[in-house]
């Protein structure tokens, strides 16, 4: 039902941790979503991906709490939305869920 990008790097792999998550029940709440990612604001952004409609949660202050570079989840926007490509870098974890699953 979705993903979660973290900065976090596996040492084996030396690739960032990518998580399963799914919502407590049938979707997700904005608390929930503070808490997957790690944060007290999100920003919600619309990407298509695969023909699938999804919404990607980023950490709205990410720049003022000093979260690490998501290189990954940046790669992802840039590729969905090619007008943040060069524009928009993502900071902290970043959750990806289908758009029918907030609430």
């Amino acid at each position: 039902m979705g993903i979660v990008i973290r900065t976090e790097i596996n040492p084996d792999t030396e690739q960032q941790v990518i998580e399963q998550i799914s919502p407590r029940s049938d979707t997700y709440t904005f608390d929930e979503l503070y808490k997957i990612i790690g944060c007290s604001m999100i920003e919600l952004v619309g990407l298509k991906i695969d023909g699938v409609e999804k919404v990607m949660v980023i950490d709205e202050e990410g720049t003022m709490g000093n979260k690490e570079p998501n290189k990954d989840a940046t790669a992802v926007l840039w590729e969905s939305n090619p007008a943040h490509k060069g524009f928009t870098y993502l900071l902290g974890d970043v959750a990806i869920v289908d758009s029918n699953l907030i609430d």
